[in-house]
């Protein structure tokens, strides 16, 4: 369902049509929504990818440290990706230990021979140590990604008016807004069916993930005779 779409369920399941100050509260609403399913849910609708270069400093050193993309919410898989087709795991360190390996590395030099490649994540950026060549080597994150917000504006400014949330799952934005309306329009009677209508869609969007990660032919144990 589309943005719209979903604006005129929404009042229609509450029989506020004419609500102007409702529906002016509904993209409010959504991001509540989203905010629960991002802080909740880790579905394969969420899984990206993203690549960079290694960069330089402008001082001409080869740079450690990285801001996460602007959606993260989680990490996957940390990997380089060499000569464009080799691709090499990144094992992750706690920051103190980080700090002792960046000892040995002579304070983050290019360790071109190394058979270890490590990262350690702060609040807001991740670092990197040792550093590859920056002519051989990019960075690969497998990553969450936030819902995109629905009626918002993606990078370019257009705005977003359906995402994959709203498509698949347009119930979890239909009772979620309606169980936040509820507050609004002081319906009190109807607020614990509306929390039990979008806590059973969530659970519905986590478990089609596990039925997805899951699916296929059962593996089989040959004995032999």
């Amino acid at each position: 369902m589309t943005y719209d779409e979903l604006i005129s369920a929404i009042v229609t399941t509450l029989k506020r049509e004419e609500d102007d100050a409702l529906i002016s509260m509904l993209p409010t609403y959504f991001r509540l929504v989203e905010s629960e399913v991002n802080r909740n849910a880790r579905v394969i609708e969420m899984e990206k990818r993203s690549r960079r270069p290694i960069e330089t400093t402008s001082a001409g050193e080869l740079r450690w440290a990285y801001g996460w993309p602007n959606d993260y919410l989680g990490l996957r898989a940390f990997r380089y990706i060499f000569n464009g087709f080799r691709a090499v795991n990144v094992e992750f360190l706690p920051p103190e230990q980080m700090t002792t390996k960046q000892d040995l590395f002579k304070c983050r030099e290019t360790a071109i021979d190394t058979d270890k490649w490590y990262y350690t994540t702060y609040n807001d950026y991740y670092s990197i140590m040792p550093i590859p060549p920056a002519d051989q080597a990019v960075i690969e994150l497998i990553y969450y990604g936030s819902v995109p917000p629905l009626g918002g504006k993606d990078s370019l400014g257009n705005v977003i008016e359906s995402n994959w949330l709203s498509e698949k799952y347009p119930d979890i934005y239909l009772y979620g807004a309606c169980k936040h309306s509820q507050v609004f329009i002081f319906d009190d009677e109807r607020l614990p069916l509306m929390g039990q209508m979008y806590a059973e869609a969530v659970a519905g969007l986590k478990n089609n993930t596990v039925e997805k990660q899951w699916s296929g032919t059962t593996p089989r144990v040959r004995v032999r005779r």
